[in-house]
């Protein structure tokens, strides 16, 4: 059975995830939390456990991956099982499932057995410490990336088997799992007409739903072509509507953005656990100011011409890339560190709060009000 027919398969499943219990909004009616891990780029200190047969096509990709491999080596010899050990710790009685934003691990396997390894082995390094809580996620580009003897989604799908779109509600509020590396406007739209009526909307993909300002811009939902544009500002429009809560990962950083407008309001989270050096607990903030948004970008990129995309095709010019982002310049909140840790979601009636722990801290350095 190949991808497609393994996701039509589960098609039934999709944006119909509210269906039964949830049509009333039910099991759950006091508060609750969330355990959130960001990426964590799962991988072995040992080289050659996974990335043994990596052939990379193209060249430059090469030093990148080699770069990423020795990184992840040194994160994850101990900083980052202190970092999930820290992120159980925390977990508080109410908590309903743990959620992870994508790359759960590295990829780059170029072989099918070593990538369901990877897997498996990532989410047993997730899970560790926190029992039998529901593990929950949304699709990372690593987590289907470099398959030559393989297909990485292929691999993703028969793991996780869940649909590119999928649904689950706690209580009276609706969550919306989304795979930006393969969306389906169709579903997701779906999935918002169910979510009606709603206490809360939580909309979950590896790739925040707006540009990010740095080498992540291009990299959001529905945001890589032109074709997707109207889809794009439809989806946007939709959320703002139904005062969505945007959880994210991909950009690796921490990162609250919110648009606050006369239909609504949109917030946007995004977490990182990528930890990649140890005095990142202690990074500056960065952004704090809506009218700054755009002013990393525009200082990276100085020349009007199309960037190359993993050397295969190229995507908007500087001053088409502009008038994207000019689409988001309506931003009421803006606030971003380029710092690693874990955070846990906090549901308390109508209020909704993120709360931040900088590396293995068990401490909160930042709570963020997000309702």
């Amino acid at each position: 059975m190949n991808r497609m027919e393994f996701i039509k398969g589960l098609s039934a499943c999709s944006a119909a995830g509210f269906a039964g219990g949830c049509a009333i909004w039910g099991r759950r009616t006091g508060n609750y939390s969330v355990s959130v891990l960001g990426d964590v780029h799962f991988d072995a200190t040992d080289r050659a456990v996974y990335h043994s047969k990596y052939r990379p096509e193209i060249p430059w990709k090469a030093r990148v991956c080699e770069r990423e491999f020795k990184r992840n080596a040194e994160m994850w010899l101990e900083r980052m099982p202190r970092l999930i050990e820290s992120a159980a710790a925390v977990r508080t009685d109410d908590a309903a499932f743990l959620l992870q934003l994508g790359d759960m691990i590295q990829g780059d396997c170029c072989d099918r057995a070593l990538h369901d390894k990877m897997l498996v082995e990532g989410e047993k390094a997730c899970r560790k410490g926190f029992g039998d809580l529901e593990f929950r996620m949304v699709c990372g580009n690593h987590d289907i990336r470099e398959m030559v003897t393989g297909d990485g989604a292929e691999s993703f799908d028969g793991w996780y088997r869940k649909p590119s779109v999928w649904s689950a509600c706690e209580g009276p509020d609706a969550w919306i799992f989304v795979d930006f590396t393969r969306p389906d406007p169709d579903a997701i739209f779906a999935a918002l007409e169910k979510s009606q009526g709603c206490r809360h909307l939580f909309f979950c993909s590896h790739a925040p739903i707006s540009p990010t300002d740095n080498w992540g811009f291009y990299w959001f939902l529905l945001g890589d072509e032109p074709r997707f544009d109207e889809v794009r500002r439809r989806l946007r429009r939709e959320l703002v509507r139904r005062n969505a809560i945007v959880l994210a990962g991909h950009v690796h950083c921490t990162s609250l953005m919110e648009w606050k407008t006369s239909e609504g309001t949109l917030t946007q989270f995004i977490a990182n656990s990528v930890w990649t050096r140890p005095e990142q607990i202690d990074a500056p903030l960065v952004a704090d100011d809506p009218r700054t948004f755009g002013s990393l970008y525009v200082n990276k990129h100085v020349n009007d011409k199309p960037d190359e995309y993993d050397g295969k095709y190229t995507v908007r010019t500087r001053k088409e890339s502009l008038a994207l982002m000019a689409e988001y310049a309506d931003m009421t909140r803006y606030l971003r560190w380029n710092d690693a840790g874990h955070y846990r979601l906090e549901v308390s009636g109508d209020n909704v709060d993120m709360l931040f722990y900088a590396g293995d801290s068990r401490e909160v350095k930042r709570r963020f009000r997000l309702r």
